[in-house]
């Protein structure tokens, strides 16, 4: 999951502070440095339990530039607060 750097506090905060019990939430190099979380076991990973990883980018291209790169192909998201981001 990426999330612009501008969100937080905001709307990616939200979603990464109350996930349910059990689900693990690892940070991306940004991630980890900004909130506190434990650093992901590596940049492209795929979990085969509840986990997840988010990172803290600067912009949609960003975003984007970032899931082509490191992403499954099959469960990547953009958290923003921005609502022309939301529907580009």
């Amino acid at each position: 999951m990426c999330a612009g750097r501008k969100s937080f506090p905001g709307p990616a905060e939200t979603l990464c502070r109350s996930c349910a019990p059990g689900i693990q939430v690892f940070g991306g190099e940004h991630a980890s440095a900004v909130l506190g979380l434990p650093r992901a076991p590596a940049d492209k990973h795929e979990y085969g339990s509840l986990a997840l990883t988010l990172e803290l980018v600067e912009s949609l291209e960003e975003a984007v530039d970032h899931i082509h790169e490191y992403g499954s192909g099959h469960t990547e998201s953009i958290v923003t607060g921005e609502l022309w981001a939301a529907t580009q």
